[in-house]
C-alpha cells in the first residue's frame, strides 16, 4: 500500500511537471500577438453591434485578416451561429441579431490562457475601454435534470469607437470569492452587447 502512495505520488508530480510546461510555452512575443488578436476581435465584434449586421462567411474581409469562419446549424431547430476564429481567440455571432443579443468571445484554454493577463494601461491604450462599472454577479442556468449557478466578476467598459456597444469581460470564480481590482487582469469569457 505505502508502494502504492509512493508512486500515485510520482506520477502526480510527472503530470504537474507536463501541466506546467504545457501552460508557460507561450513566449512573450507569443502572447503579445494572442492580445493584439483579441483586440482585433473585440472591434470586430463591436462593429457587428454598432451596425447590428451578421456575419457573411464569404466575405473576404475575413480571408484578408486571416480568420477562419465555421457555420453551426442546429438540426432541431434551424439555429444557425459562425464562429470566427483568428489563432486562439473564437467569436460566435448568431446568423439573425436581435436587440439582447450578446456576442460570446473567449480564449481557447487549451494552451496558456493563464499568461494572457493585462494590466490597466493595456486595456485603456491599445483596447481603447473604458471602465464603466465593476460587480459581483451571478447567473444561473436550468436544465430538465439539473440547475447550476455560476459566480463571476464583470467589469462593463465602453468603447471609443463604439458609443452604442458595451464590451463585459467575465471572471467566473468559486463562491464567497471577490477581486477588489477596478480592471480585470485575465478574463474566463468576454460579451459584445448593445447597451441597454
Amino acid at each position: 500500500m505505502e508502494n502504492f502512495k509512493q508512486i500515485l505520488s510520482k506520477l502526480s508530480v510527472i503530470f504537474l511537471l507536463f501541466y506546467s510546461q504545457n501552460i508557460f510555452s507561450m513566449t512573450q512575443t507569443e502572447i503579445q500577438l494572442e492580445k493584439a488578436y483579441l483586440a482585433e476581435m473585440i472591434d470586430m465584434a463591436s462593429e457587428i453591434m454598432e451596425k447590428k449586421q451578421s456575419v457573411d462567411p464569404d466575405s473576404l474581409q475575413y480571408k484578408r485578416r486571416n480568420i477562419k469562419v465555421l457555420t453551426h446549424t442546429n438540426m432541431k431547430n434551424g439555429y444557425t451561429s459562425y464562429t470566427l476564429e483568428k489563432s486562439k481567440v473564437h467569436l460566435v455571432v448568431p446568423k439573425e441579431l436581435k436587440q439582447n443579443t450578446k456576442l460570446n468571445l473567449y480564449w481557447d484554454e487549451s494552451k496558456g490562457s493563464i499568461n494572457i493577463l493585462f494590466d490597466k494601461d493595456e486595456l485603456t491604450k491599445y483596447f481603447h475601454l473604458n471602465l464603466k462599472k465593476s460587480e459581483e454577479k451571478s447567473e444561473t442556468l436550468k436544465t430538465v435534470f439539473d440547475e447550476t449557478t455560476y459566480f463571476f466578476t464583470s467589469y462593463e467598459f465602453s468603447i471609443d469607437k463604439y458609443p452604442n456597444v458595451t464590451v463585459e469581460f467575465r471572471l467566473y470564480h468559486s463562491p464567497g470569492t471577490t477581486f477588489r481590482l477596478d480592471y480585470p487582469t485575465e478574463f474566463t469569457r468576454i460579451l459584445i452587447y448593445r447597451k441597454m
